[in-house]
């Protein structure tokens, strides 16, 4: 069975929603709203992380490729100077 409703103060009716004809919220929809608030500020910090995190992971990622173009350019010129060593013994 439901509930009569019964006039407050102010003269609105309280409905079985939790919201009063005059608009106000009800402490269980404040409560719930708190926590929906609660819950997206956690979340935009749980992303603001993961951003820091990838932005941290893509710069390791270039430094590291930086890193690898450099000793490759070293295997090249130790290779050139190998080959060339190479011939000077073979011509002797």
């Amino acid at each position: 069975m439901s509930q009569p409703m019964k006039p407050l103060e102010s003269g609105a009716t309280n409905l079985p929603t939790g919201i009063t004809t005059s608009g106000q919220l009800s402490v269980y929809a404040a409560n719930a709203i708190a926590g929906i608030r609660d819950n997206r500020d956690r979340e935009k910090k749980e992303i603001a992380d993961f951003n820091n995190r990838l932005a941290h992971y893509i710069e390791k990622v270039r430094f590291l490729e930086a890193q690898n173009r450099v000793l490759e350019n070293d295997i090249g010129l130790f290779r050139q100077a190998a080959h060339n060593y190479c011939k000077i013994t073979a011509k002797l």
